[in-house]
């Protein structure tokens, strides 16, 4: 598993009363401590925040619909709990989602 991949995993509700199995973008992983932060992905179009990414289905990322990178719903897994990978993130987004990270984290340059 590497930065970039969408997987499928389980994703827990913000207050832990459950989960969901969810299409998930990998945004960091370590190795030595078999652990991942990623951020949530959602059909819902309409759900979206300033500080989310739109992203168009494709055969390289493997979603099946269009779907909203939320960045502000994000989490810290074991990599064991990734069920399969879907596919990668296209470069077209990448600098975006580095972008809306470095806004939503106030990282200075």
């Amino acid at each position: 598993m590497r930065r970039w991949d969408i997987i499928l995993t389980p994703f827990p509700f913000s207050d832990l009363s459950g989960q969901k199995v969810r299409p998930a973008l990998v945004l960091f992983v370590s190795e030595k401590r078999g652990d991942m932060i990623i951020a949530f992905l959602t059909s819902n179009l309409f759900r979206r925040s300033m500080h989310d990414v739109s992203v168009s289905q494709s055969k390289e990322n493997g979603l099946r619909i269009d779907s909203v990178l939320c960045l502000t719903k994000l989490s810290t897994l074991d990599t064991k709990c990734a069920i399969g990978k879907l596919g990668t993130l296209e470069p077209r987004y990448r600098k975006e989602v580095h972008a809306r990270l470095h806004e939503l984290l106030g990282f200075d340059d």
